[in-house]
């Protein structure tokens, strides 16, 4: 490999690698600010008796809001850092439009995606103490429920996708092949979701996400698909039986298959 193509490697890694700093850093440290506004606030000390309950109550109460702020931090900071270098984050994230039925077949196939993704995750042997703390990490949030969305379904999306699509994978693949630039930015991308199941379900989502992204060389069609993943989420519970269950992940496949037919049909190339 010529000295040239490895510099061109090593600096794609590194954009890779500021996207996560950037991304785990702003939220650790919106994190820490609520924390040294909630000591103020209560006159607690760590060491004080009761503190890490009443910490975990406070903190799962505005987590939602803490999500928000951290989501206006990145953008704001990744908006500064190109505008030093000359370009705008629209520009250096591909934020450019897409044919509008291309960005309804890729909400409609994030929606079918959610269901039979998960059935599959589920019948991998994971340990009952990783499945427990799934399941306690989906429900911890006390946030008003719209304070949720706002940010599980729309904010989310929209700076994964600039992040780890739109600025970190469309680096990368100028540097190696469209397949590896598509594994290593999902690969980063399931790190910063920080739990066993979650990883693997975002690894297998960020191939998905990474493969429009190639297609369609704009972030907007993955953020209809990450807008549609997410918010299932939130309609999973109300199947309440293992029969509704089987019928939905049938539909939901069959679903998906049309829609990933649709996004990889016809013309590709993004509006200007």
């Amino acid at each position: 490999m010529k000295t040239s193509k490895v510099i061109e490697v090593l600096r794609a890694l590194t954009v890779m690698v500021g996207v996560i700093v950037l991304y785990i850093g702003s939220m650790y440290a919106v994190s820490l600010f609520w924390g040294m506004g909630f000591v103020s606030k209560t006159g607690l000390s760590p060491d004080s008796a009761g503190f890490d309950e009443a910490y975990t109550e406070a903190f799962n109460r505005d987590s939602g809001y803490i999500n928000i702020i951290f989501s206006g931090v990145c953008l704001l900071l990744a908006a500064v850092a190109f505008k030093l270098r000359g370009k705008t984050l629209s520009r250096a994230a591909n934020i450019c439009s897409a044919p509008p039925l291309k960005i309804a077949a890729a909400f409609t196939g994030g929606l079918a995606a959610q269901l039979p993704l998960g059935f599959a995750v589920s019948l991998l042997p994971f340990s009952e103490e990783i499945i427990r703390g799934h399941e306690e990490l989906m429900n911890y949030s006390t946030t008003p429920f719209l304070v949720q969305v706002l940010y599980t379904v729309i904010l989310a999306p929209i700076i994964e996708e600039i992040f780890f699509r739109g600025i970190g994978h469309d680096r990368l693949a100028r540097a190696v092949p469209p397949v590896l630039a598509a594994i290593i930015s999902s690969a980063a991308f399931a790190v910063i979701h920080m739990e066993p199941l979650a990883i693997l379900a975002a690894f297998v989502s960020g191939l998905i996400l990474s493969l429009l992204y190639n297609r369609y060389k704009t972030v907007i069609v993955p953020i209809a698909f990450h807008m549609g993943f997410n918010i299932f989420a939130y309609i999973v519970p109300y199947l309440k039986t293992a029969m509704a269950q089987y019928i939905a992940v049938g539909i939901s496949t069959a679903v998906f298959a049309v829609s990933l037919a649709i996004l990889l049909s016809g013309r590709s190339s993004p509006k200007k």
